[in-house]
């Protein structure tokens, strides 16, 4: 469903009874409405159960780059040109000599997973895992490649989960899933109350909207995940598996 800020905001301006059904909303309670609901929007980035979709991307490399002092820099104008993610659902390295290029799963690094790589600039043309690390510098934060990959050839993959984006300004409409409208308009009437001189106490019932509309778009956003399963249990016979203390199998026993 398509929306610009204005409709939003009439909406949430009306809910507080600032303005009326069909009145032209003020040129400054418009900007400081504007303000309040980006501010939102930009806190609802940091919330999984807001982000819609997880989004699949894919960057490519460059031979020598991705280690400790050489990170990519991922976020608008960086390295991996796109919005700066609040982490990382997933990462594969796409083979690009093979017709079709090939996926192979790679594991996201926890930090303590990252600090305990002894030579984190080990290069190899196959890295196999991913580390993302939410820093803040001009937007950018950084992803570490391990091994450092010693070609071009391949390229990137990451899935992240994906924000919704902030307004531009009133007019411009944005998509969004259904349930977004009601809930920013809620939301944003809440945050706008007391500013406009409205206790809370005297919007119950936008107070109780606002976490019903919230609830409903998370629970929406709610996915299903493999659950894993310890190799100990599947490859109990597997000489590389983990040590069975009821059959005395596993663990090159």
């Amino acid at each position: 469903m398509s929306v610009n800020a204005q409709t939003i905001l009439n909406a949430a301006y009306a809910d507080l009874g600032v303005i009326g059904l069909g009145d032209t909303l003020d040129a400054s309670l418009a900007q400081d409405g504007l303000r309040r609901l980006n501010a939102l929007v930009n806190s609802w980035g940091t919330q999984t159960k807001t982000m819609p979709f997880i989004a699949r991307q894919v960057f490519p490399t460059t031979g020598g780059k991705g280690g400790p002092s050489n990170p990519y820099t991922i976020g608008p104008g960086g390295d991996f040109d796109t919005s700066r993610p609040a982490g990382l659902t997933g990462a594969g390295l796409l083979l690009n000599s093979s017709s079709p290029p090939v996926e192979i799963p790679r594991g996201v690094l926890t930090d303590d997973g990252w600090e305990a790589i002894q030579i984190k600039d080990l290069s190899n043309a196959l890295w196999t895992n991913v580390y993302f690390n939410a820093t803040y510098s001009n937007n950018l934060a950084t992803i570490n490649l391990w091994p450092v990959p010693n070609t071009s050839q391949n390229s990137c993959v990451i899935y992240r989960r994906d924000i919704i984006q902030g307004f531009a300004d009133l007019t411009t409409a944005y998509d969004f899933p259904y349930g977004y409208q009601e809930a920013l308009q809620y939301n944003v009437a809440v945050r706008m109350a007391r500013a406009n001189g409205v206790p809370l106490s005297t919007i119950p019932d936008v107070v109780a909207l606002a976490s019903q509309t919230l609830g409903a778009i998370k629970r929406a956003n709610y996915t299903i995940t493999d659950l894993p399963i310890d190799p100990a249990i599947t490859l109990i016979a597997d000489r590389r598996a983990g040590y069975n203390i009821n059959t005395g199998t596993g663990g090159g026993s």
